[in-house]
């Protein structure tokens, strides 16, 4: 089901919304080389089964993949394993979630083709009503390949079908910072606000939705909490083939998680020069974290 053009929702002209200055939660991964990320945040999707996309890692919560680097950091490291991988993907359900607010996290992202390395969320009603139903928002979705990625969002028709239970409304583009972002560290950010969701990285805003930017017969399910994940996937419909010039382990080194409390909306306009769609397309393909 296609929405009008990318382009047209991501470069939508909006006011600048307002957030608290100081983090009102955050995780800063300091702790001891090895030590399992702080269980009172972060929990763990575990198992294979291809994750909705066909994807080829089996999820475990085993130090090999998921633990501190005792430098601040959270190492989620892809592994090969006899013929198939292992990774890990982190959640914060039954933790953490939020309805209106900032989140930032900094991360190296891992290269090499066939790696899908995401830091994305899913409505908190996930485990009840299942997805697409629960809405997923895309913050950033590295393939591995240099300096672009990709940002998106997932929603449910206003009716179900019950012939196809994961029929969708999608909409995403690929924006390029110019820079190689397995090099260092950027910071990938949400602002969650009532009827509209912004991404950005680092000062650069990548991608704009609003609620009455949906045609009818499209839900927005946005304004409710929403859980945060932070994973490594290998292979799929959406990352593609792993060639052998990939290299493993694979890690996406993340310096931190902040959240930042939603405060209103401001009459400071986005300036326009601030606001990139860079590959927009309306059918992005992706829908691949069920």
């Amino acid at each position: 089901m296609a929405l009008p053009t990318a382009a047209a929702l991501l470069l939508a002209p909006a006011t600048r919304a307002t957030f608290e200055t100081t983090p009102t939660a955050s995780d800063e991964f300091n702790g001891s080389r090895g030590y399992a990320p702080d269980a009172a945040i972060w929990g763990y999707d575990l198992g294979g089964g291809g994750w909705g996309n066909q994807e080829l890692q089996t999820y475990t919560k085993s130090p090999a993949n998921v633990s501190l680097d005792g430098q601040g950091h959270l190492a989620i490291t892809a592994l090969r394993s006899g013929a198939g991988y292992t990774s890990a993907r982190l959640n914060t359900s039954g933790r953490f979630a939020f309805t209106y607010g900032r989140v930032e996290a900094s991360i190296k992202m891992p290269a090499g083709k066939g790696l899908n390395s995401a830091f994305w969320m899913l409505g908190a009603s996930n485990g009840t009503v299942g997805w697409p139903a629960s809405g997923e928002i895309d913050v950033a979705e590295y393939l591995g390949n240099g300096a672009s990625y990709h940002v998106g969002l997932h929603g449910p028709p206003l009716q179900s079908n019950a012939a196809d239970p994961y029929a969708q409304w999608q909409t995403g583009a690929d924006p390029s910072t110019g820079a190689n972002l397995s090099a260092g560290y950027h910071s990938y950010w949400v602002n969650k606000e009532p009827d509209r969701i912004s991404v950005g990285i680092d000062g650069m805003t990548t991608g704009m939705v609003a609620r009455s930017d949906l045609p009818a017969g499209n839900a927005w399910v946005f304004n409710t909490p929403s859980n945060i994940l932070l994973d490594v996937a290998v292979g799929g419909n959406f990352a593609g083939a792993v060639p052998s010039a990939t290299k493993f382990p694979a890690t996406m080194l993340v310096d931190y998680v902040r959240f930042y409390a939603y405060t209103g909306p401001s009459t400071t306009a986005v300036p326009a020069a601030n606001v990139t769609a860079g590959d927009p397309s309306a059918e992005d393909g992706g829908g691949h974290h069920r």
